[in-house]
């Protein structure tokens, strides 16, 4: 290990790359690289009717009444349906809100064990099931979900705080005098000031727990916080080589970014299908006499479920796209921590 600051970054990089060649390219295996690429996509840093015509509402004066009174008609009668049915459309937000709520905390606790699971197969080529790593590292992935919705918290406690120093501003400066103006104004500028530091906090947590937390995790298999003693061990006396390292990661970001730029237009001719797909779904529905509510209610689900497995399909491609960049990435992340502490060193 070099003693010149960044020289453990080069040498980071050197074995990261190393250990893609190694991984991907010495030979190249094609299912690996699909097991790879969906380990990543997971883990890397969530009343129509029938006789041919639509349900028309009679109008008591014999006149068209246009589509701005069908829409007010079909409001009212919305509007009738809700007062007779609140209790049962109460009960149905409660429970849509409980699986909402179960749901995503079942992708994010999903997703906070692929992180220890993509870790892994980069670690070990692939070699290791993910059956087999998720039993390894099932519990760290709930400690992983555990510290983001502590981490979460702060910025929804600093919100929630700002609503008082907000409404006082908003109350001095709508007064029109001219203390109270400047008063408001200056915790308008506070308040705002405080939500931008907590917005640039959040980010570099989240950064930190995606290079330095979770490969420390993996290395030690200890929880949250032992991790975090032992990375901020590793960091005394290497404030640079934690500089010089994330600009190299950036450099390897802007190169991401520039092959994503150069792929905007394959993306765009796979949307294509899809995107006529849909509008020839709706013309479809429209050219049987359905009316938009009935078009909403009947091909509305079907094109979000169609929607969604597009999108799960597309992210797939992508990851099996930019697969060298996530290995090389998470490998640098890997190799970095290693070298700043032996008790660190996975590869």
């Amino acid at each position: 290990m070099g003693s010149s600051p960044g020289s453990v970054v080069i040498d980071s990089a050197g074995q990261a790359w190393a250990h893609v060649r190694s991984t991907l390219f010495s030979r190249f295996n094609l299912s690996l690289w699909l097991k790879l690429a969906f380990i990543a996509m997971l883990g890397s840093p969530m009343g129509g009717g029938g006789g041919g015509g639509s349900v028309n509402v009679p109008n008591p004066g014999g006149e068209d009444p246009g589509l701005g009174g069908e829409a007010i008609q079909w409001a009212q009668h919305a509007m009738e349906f809700v007062r007779e049915n609140i209790a049962s459309l109460l009960a149905l937000i409660i429970g849509l809100a409980i699986l909402w709520i179960v749901v995503t905390f079942a992708i994010f606790y999903i997703r906070c064990v692929f992180r220890f699971i993509f870790v892994d197969a980069v670690r070990m080529g692939g070699k290791r099931s993910i059956r087999q790593a998720w039993g390894q590292h099932s519990g760290q992935g709930l400690s992983l979900l555990l510290w983001y919705l502590v981490v979460g918290l702060v910025p929804a406690l600093l919100g929630a705080l700002a609503i008082l120093p907000i409404v006082i501003s908003g109350v001095g400066v709508a007064s029109g005098e001219a203390i109270l103006a400047a008063i408001g104004v200056g915790g308008l500028v506070l308040v705002i000031g405080l939500i931008v530091l907590a917005a640039i906090s959040m980010g570099l947590i989240q950064t930190l727990t995606r290079d330095f937390l979770v490969p420390a995790m993996y290395a030690t298999g200890g929880g949250v916080w032992e991790s975090w003693r032992v990375v901020r061990e590793a960091w005394r006396g290497r404030f640079w080589d934690v500089v010089v390292y994330y600009l190299l990661r950036l450099a390897v970001g802007m190169g991401v970014g520039f092959v994503g730029l150069l792929m905007i237009v394959p993306m765009m001719l796979l949307l294509m299908p899809a995107v006529l797909s849909a509008g020839g779904m709706v013309a479809a529905a429209a050219a049987t006499g359905m009316d938009a509510p009935s078009i909403a209610l009947y091909v509305g689900p079907a094109l979000v479920v169609c929607g969604g497995a597009f999108f799960v399909v597309l992210s797939y491609l992508s990851q099996c796209v930019f697969l060298p960049f996530s290995v090389f990435l998470q490998a640098y992340a890997l190799a970095f921590v290693g070298n700043l502490d032996a008790r660190l060193k996975t590869l």
